[in-house]
């Protein structure tokens, strides 16, 4: 790859990764100035005109839940999820990068909500757009739901540069369960790339244009709320997937797809 290709991949890459992270740093800050908003109207006793007991029933829902947060009202997240990739596949590569993620939910009337997942490593990025559908009955809930984004990362170091970029697309269910002040969640995605181009050193591009499986992501996630509305969440998954997708960085020529562990957790606001 020459010179100015090089620089030039590796500073686009910069600044998606930059408008990423500013991104989440936006979301963040405005969700710290609605919570600090919301509490200096509503005071000590809770919301305006339902003090005590009538807080619970007001507070907003959950964000990974089914459920969601509720008819017109939203929950915003910032965390951490990182990714153990097979050894087979990373060879001696680091097999291990914790990925800044911020996610934001609104919902809508009928059970509908829309909302945006964003994950940012500078190698690794991706944001997502979705629109979800849920029903409950009782302390179950069950909903589906479809992600449409683009993923895109860089790797320079030591004279070694690549890139790569892809359209990404993620149709799933879910079902959930509502325990006290904790919300459980088991979320089943397939993954979809199209698109898919590949930069490596010396000039060399692959790209497949075609849409191709990539493989299922399964994850069970815990949402805990505590005060006034906030929440924690954490949680396990696990993913099935080919060597390439979003590992690249390895440049397998591998077509057999492989397990591999996800571990999450963040704040929501």
């Amino acid at each position: 790859m020459s010179p100015v290709l090089a620089i030039g991949s590796r500073e686009c890459a910069r600044v998606g990764y930059l408008a990423v992270v500013r991104v989440l740093t936006g979301v963040l800050s405005a969700c710290v100035l609605a919570a600090t908003a919301q509490s200096a109207v509503a005071g000590p006793g809770g919301t305006i005109g339902n003090p005590g007991a009538e807080e619970v029933k007001a507070r907003k829902g959950p964000l990974f839940h089914p459920d969601g947060p509720g008819k017109y009202r939203w929950r915003a997240a910032v965390g951490i999820t990182l990714d153990v990739l097979p050894r087979r596949v990373v060879e001696s590569e680091m097999r291990t990068s914790p990925l800044l993620t911020g996610y934001f939910r609104f919902g809508l009337p009928v059970g509908f909500s829309v909302d945006t997942r964003l994950s940012a490593v500078y190698i690794s990025n991706q944001i997502d757009l979705g629109v979800a559908w849920s029903h409950r009955i009782k302390n179950f809930s069950f909903g589906v739901q479809d992600h449409a984004g683009i993923w895109f990362g860089a790797l320079g170091f030591e004279g070694f540069d690549a890139s790569g970029r892809s359209l990404v697309n993620s149709p799933g269910a879910s079902i959930g369960l509502a325990v006290g002040d904790h919300r459980f969640t088991l979320l089943s995605e397939g993954l979809f790339t199209f698109y898919q181009h590949t930069t490596l050193g010396d000039s060399r591009t692959v790209e497949k244009k075609s849409a191709r499986f990539a493989g299922m992501a399964t994850t069970l996630v815990v949402e805990s709320f505590f005060g006034k509305g906030s929440a924690v969440y954490y949680g396990f998954g696990l993913l099935w997937t080919l060597p390439d997708y979003q590992a690249w960085i390895a440049f397998s020529d591998s077509r057999t797809r492989a397990w591999y562990p996800r571990f999450l957790a963040g704040y929501a606001f």
